[in-house]
C-alpha cells in the first residue's frame, strides 16, 4: 500500500514539473478564467436569508408552472368477438400446422409472432405459452 502511495505522489510530482519546464506553454497563452456571472434573476445576494430563497422559488416555479390537468382516461377500443375468434382459431391451427411439419423458419415465426401480437391479452398470453412449449420440447425446431 505504501508503495501505491508513493508511486502517486511521484507521478504528480512529475507531472507538476513537466507542466512548469514545458517549452512553449506561457501563463499568457493560456485561455482567461474569467468569472461567469450569472443573470441577475439567479443572483441571490448575501443579505437574503433563506426565506427570501425560498419565496424567489415559489414565484419562479409558480411563473413557469402549468396548471395540471388529469390525463383522459383511455378506453380500449371494442373488440369483434367473431373475428378475435377467428384469430385465435387461425393461430391455434398455425401452431398446430408448425407442430405436425416440425420445423419453422425465421420469417414464419416473426409472421406468426405478429399474428399472435393481434390477438386479445388473454388469448396471446395463451398461444405464446402454446407456441414457446412447442418450441421447447422440440415439437417445433428454429431453422
Amino acid at each position: 500500500m505504501k508503495v501505491l502511495v508513493t508511486l502517486g505522489v511521484l507521478q504528480t510530482l512529475a507531472l507538476v514539473v513537466l507542466i512548469v519546464r514545458s517549452p512553449g506553454v506561457e501563463p499568457q497563452s493560456l485561455p482567461s478564467t474569467a468569472p461567469v456571472v450569472p443573470p441577475a434573476s439567479v443572483m441571490v445576494t448575501a443579505a437574503c436569508d433563506e426565506a427570501c430563497v425560498r419565496r424567489v422559488l415559489r414565484e419562479e416555479l409558480a411563473q413557469r408552472s402549468v396548471p395540471l390537468q388529469p390525463a383522459p382516461a383511455q378506453v380500449a377500443p371494442a373488440r369483434d368477438e367473431a373475428k378475435d375468434r377467428a384469430r385465435r382459431d387461425e393461430v391455434a391451427q398455425q401452431v398446430q400446422n408448425y407442430k405436425s411439419t416440425g420445423a419453422i423458419t425465421q420469417q414464419q415465426m416473426f409472421l406468426l409472432q405478429a399474428e399472435i401480437a393481434q390477438l386479445d391479452p388473454a388469448s396471446r398470453e395463451q398461444a405464446m405459452r402454446s407456441l414457446s412449449r412447442a418450441v421447447n420440447r422440440d415439437e417445433i425446431k428454429l431453422r
